[in-house]
């Protein structure tokens, strides 16, 4: 495992965290939100092999590594959008790879983000004003909705995908 990345990955988060920080002062600074997650997410799509390959180094049950991975961006993605549902779709993930020993992520990740905006949208807290966006606020909230829902199961999916994929098959 390259550490430099790793500290470039760790840095380049706490940033995007300060960024974030900074933008929930309102006001023009309210933009810096949006970027500070879209930053973020870009830099662990881009690094998500590299984490992947360095949380497999730990040797804790499979359940334990994958939950503990997706803390730390739940909590960062949460000071965002303040809706405490991770938990859940995280464990649901979990069990759904597991069943059916899913080895691509884009299997996966794509319509666990599409049910995640269908939830949002229909029965989530602010459903009501995500409908009545006009259009083009509409789809930027959409696609907003699913990167945050990429975003804190980007990386722990990936470590779990790879551990399924070389898990020996059951007889």
């Amino acid at each position: 495992m390259n550490k430099r990345i790793l500290l470039i990955v760790v840095g380049a988060l706490i940033y995007a965290l300060s960024v974030i920080v900074v933008g929930r002062m309102g006001g023009a600074f309210g933009l810096l939100n949006h970027i500070g997650l879209w930053g973020a997410f870009m830099i662990l799509f881009r690094y998500r092999h590299t984490l992947m390959r360095f949380l497999l180094t730990f040797r804790y049950p499979m359940f334990l590594v994958y939950v503990v991975s997706a803390f730390p961006l739940m909590i960062f993605e949460e000071n965002i959008n303040c809706l405490p549902s991770g938990c859940r779709f995280i464990i649901a993930l979990y069990g759904i790879v597991r069943m059916f020993r899913v080895e691509s992520l884009s299997k996966v990740l794509i319509p666990a983000c599409m049910t995640g905006v269908l939830w949002e949208a229909t029965f989530g807290v602010a459903a009501a004003q995500f409908q009545s966006l006009p259009l083009l606020q509409f789809l930027y909230i959409a696609l907003w909705t699913w990167m945050s829902y990429a975003f804190f199961t980007l990386v722990p999916l990936q470590y779990l995908i790879e551990k399924v994929r070389t898990e020996a098959p059951k007889a």
